[in-house]
């Protein structure tokens, strides 16, 4: 059996040690405390675009009808390549390019130098009706409503933490910031995370992004406009 004095010394251990680990490494913002899906999936929207290869060909299908073809550059290999509800797109070393139910052609966005360069680590995440890549220095969206792309720079000194997607909205949390976006909107929402403020959860539905931290709740949803605080 453990004497009173050894429980002691080892809740005295236990307790240095967590002090320890609080003082040195602690991050000031971490990620949500589950992983969230890569993809959001509604059985009640039929996929309406397909993208085929064939040779150095890339072709696109647009609700079984309208076909629009696009010659990869030589030696131009694709890291990524997705279709789900009425979107769709592909991920090269050089570009993005993608597809929707109101395109009359491959929508296209060059890669930056140092996006370019390693191109594996960009993240891309498909819904029914949005597209998000998200790099080190870019969040990228395009949506089946506008068909273009929507575009945020990540500020030099923030850090991506984390991604998420849901069938109208998407939210990418870096160390300092939430960026929010909306189907049919022309650009993302931001919202400033306060000195040491943690967040807590996120949560994304079909039209609708909440996220809890340990100081307010934060509510973003399709068609809003912004941002609101409770």
């Amino acid at each position: 059996m453990i004497s009173k004095v050894s429980r002691t010394w080892i809740t005295a251990l236990v307790l240095a040690g967590i002090a320890s680990s609080a003082a040195h490494g602690r991050e000031p913002y971490y990620a949500p405390s589950y992983e969230p899906p890569r993809s959001y999936r509604s059985n009640s929207v039929p996929d309406s675009i397909d993208i085929q290869m064939v040779e150095n060909e890339l072709i696109g299908i647009v609700e079984g009808r309208n076909e629009y073809s696009i010659d990869l550059d030589l030696g131009e290999r694709i890291v990524w390549r997705g279709t789900r509800g009425t979107v769709g797109a592909v991920l090269t070393e050089n570009r993005i390019l993608a597809l929707s139910r109101v395109s009359r052609g491959w929508a296209e966005l060059a890669l930056k130098l140092n996006e370019s360069d390693k191109p594996e680590s960009i993240t891309p995440l498909i819904s029914d009706f949005l597209v998000l890549m998200v790099t080190d220095r870019r969040i990228i969206g395009f949506d089946s409503q506008r068909g273009r792309w929507v575009q945020q720079s990540v500020p030099i000194h923030d850090r991506i933490v984390n991604s998420h997607i849901n069938s109208h909205v998407a939210a990418v949390i870096t160390s300092k910031r939430i960026f929010a976006w909306a189907w049919g909107s022309i650009d993302f929402k931001e919202q400033r995370l306060r000195r040491s403020e943690t967040i807590q959860y996120v949560d994304t539905r079909p039209h609708t992004v909440t996220v809890g931290t340990d100081r307010r709740l934060l509510v973003f949803k399709s068609g809003g406009g912004g941002w609101r605080e409770f």
